[in-house]
C-alpha cells in the first residue's frame, strides 16, 4: 500500500492513459497546455482522493479546497452549492477508512453530479466537466489499483470474492 507519493505516481501514469484516450475519442480538448495542465491537477487529486477519510496528504488539500468554496458560496448566496459542499465536506468524517470512499462504485459515480449539474445549469461547460470527470475517476481508480493491487483489485473490487 503506497503513501501520497506512490499515489501521485499512479495519477500520473492514469493521466497519461487518459489523457491519450481523450486525444483519441475528442482530439480539440487536449490542444492547449491549459487544458493538459488542469488534467493532471485534477488526475492528482483524484489519486489522493480515496484517502481523505484519513489524515493524510489528499485529507488536506481536499480540506484547503473545499472550505473557501464554501465561504464562496456562502457570499454568493449560492445555497444550493452550499449544501452540496457541506454535505461532501463531512464524507471524511462518517466513514471509516477503506470503507465507502474505497469502493469502485463510489469513485465513478459521486463525481458524476458534477457533470450532471453542469448539463443543467449551464450547457455550455457539459463537455469541459465530462472531461474533468474522466481525469478525476481515473485517478481515483489508479489508487484503488494500487491498495488492493492489480490481482487484488479485480478480485475483490470486480468478482466480489
Amino acid at each position: 500500500m503506497p503513501g501520497y507519493r506512490g499515489h501521485l505516481a499512479g495519477g500520473i501514469v492514469a493521466f497519461a492513459v487518459t489523457c491519450l484516450a481523450i486525444k483519441f475519442f475528442h482530439p480539440e480538448s487536449v490542444n492547449h497546455f491549459k487544458d493538459v495542465a488542469l488534467g493532471l491537477a485534477v488526475c492528482l487529486l483524484g489519486a489522493l482522493f480515496p484517502d481523505i477519510d484519513i489524515k493524510s496528504v489528499g485529507q488536506r488539500i481536499f480540506y484547503f479546497a473545499v472550505f473557501p468554496l464554501i465561504v464562496l458560496a456562502i457570499a454568493t448566496k449560492q445555497f444550493l452549492l452550499l449544501s452540496v459542499l457541506s454535505v461532501i465536506a463531512l464524507i471524511p468524517v462518517l466513514v471509516s477508512h477503506r470503507g465507502l470512499i474505497h469502493k469502485w462504485w463510489f469513485v465513478v459515480f459521486a463525481p458524476l453530479i458534477i457533470p450532471v449539474l453542469f448539463l443543467y445549469q449551464n450547457g455550455i461547460l457539459f463537455m469541459s466537466s465530462v472531461t474533468v470527470y474522466l481525469y478525476f475517476v481515473s485517478g481515483a481508480l489508479s489508487h484503488l489499483l494500487l491498495d488492493y493491487g492489480i490481482w487484488k483489485f479485480f478480485k475483490r473490487v470486480i468478482l466480489r470474492k
